[in-house]
């Protein structure tokens, strides 16, 4: 009898703390959740309708002139960047029960606090008054990204991955007119690319892989000229490669692999000369192998395996001198292959039985 009482408070206890938890975070579980409703890619996705605003602490910590190293009269920017990560430092650490859980405490995770100065701050760079880096990869992030990251305007590396981070992609990331770099692969993200990716004028690598992202490939990422590596293999990403992305004349590295795209690779993509690495395979890519790829000076891998790709392999492949692996099995080829192709270092061509031409 006594043992049941025990284990009967033990559970009520459990079951109110986890009530505790649940209020105090309704709001912040709203936010993650919104967004996961795919949108056509011919339209803008309304920020607030599928990214509501991630709800903050009622009255967080200002920075202080220790934190600084001056006074905030004398630092208005870096103030408001320190006031604004002071108060979404809870939302990226995640609810209570989940950091309870962790063999690592927070403190550990994140030291960002009024009593050390922020230059001391881990994973935060700061140059010219304002923070222009967060370097936040593998610290155990549980919770969702904040849309109140577009207030640092000054922001030009956000990197948040290797954690657990879950929701969205906030549509605000789009107004960050300095990044240069996003990279939030390997996490729990789930919902669609925003279209608003395409807004940002300045940015050059776009990874996001690992996570579980759906839907179409945002025709709008044409629109960010200066791409130079785009990773989005691994996630659950579906219909065709858009015609846009033959605009990113910088583009050097296209890994779209691990996906569930279909439709045919699009001529477009031969306007990349720059392009060295093109990754399409384990999709449901359909078509022939185009004979432009012959036409890439700079390609240097080409995965293309585990597709739907029929009919045979041009012979204007043999023109691409700079190749280092070919990669593809597990599609419907025929004829034969081209003699030169043999030579690339890195092949699975035996796996095709097929003929030399």
């Amino acid at each position: 009898m006594r043992t049941r009482r025990l284990r009967s408070w033990a559970l009520a206890a459990l079951a109110v703390a986890l009530a505790g938890v649940a209020v105090g975070l309704g709001a912040a579980a709203l936010a993650v959740r919104g967004g996961d409703r795919p949108l056509p890619t011919t339209m803008e996705t309304p920020a607030t309708e599928t990214t509501p605003e991630t709800a903050l602490p009622a009255n967080p910590a200002a920075c202080t002139e220790r934190t600084l190293g001056g006074p905030r009269a004398d630092n208005e920017g870096l103030a408001a960047d320190c006031d604004l990560l002071l108060a979404i430092k809870p939302v990226l650490a995640g609810s209570p029960l989940l950091v309870a859980l962790d063999p690592v405490p927070l403190p550990s995770r994140l030291n960002w606090s009024v009593g050390r100065p922020m230059r001391w701050w881990d994973g935060v760079l700061i140059a010219n008054g304002r923070v222009t880096g967060l370097y936040l990869f593998g610290r155990r992030l549980a919770g969702s990204i904040p849309t109140q990251l577009e207030r640092l305007t000054a922001l030009e590396t956000l990197s948040l991955a290797r954690n657990r981070l879950t929701g969205s992609i906030p549509t605000q990331l789009g107004k960050l007119g300095a990044l240069k770099n996003l990279n939030i692969h390997t996490n729990q993200l789930s919902g669609p690319l925003p279209t608003q990716l395409g807004n940002l004028k300045a940015l050059e690598t776009l990874w996001l892989s690992e996570n579980q992202f759906s839907g179409p490939l945002p025709t709008q990422l044409g629109g960010a000229v200066r791409l130079r590596d785009v990773s989005l293999f691994g996630n659950s990403l579906s219909g065709g490669i858009p015609t846009q992305l033959g605009n990113l004349a910088d583009l050097e590295v296209l890994d779209v692999g691990s996906n569930a795209l279909t439709g045919i690779i699009p001529a477009q993509l031969g306007n990349l000369t720059q392009l060295a690495v093109l990754y399409l395979y384990g999709n449901r890519l359909s078509g022939m192998i185009p004979s432009w790829l012959g036409s890439l000076p700079a390609l240097r891998l080409l995965r293309l395996e585990y597709n739907q790709l029929r009919g045979s392999i041009p012979s204007e492949l043999e023109g691409l001198t700079a190749l280092e692996t070919l990669k593809m099995e597990g599609n419907r080829l025929t004829g034969c292959v081209p003699g030169a192709l043999w030579d690339v270092a890195d092949n699975d061509l035996d796996s095709l039985r097929l003929d030399r031409c």
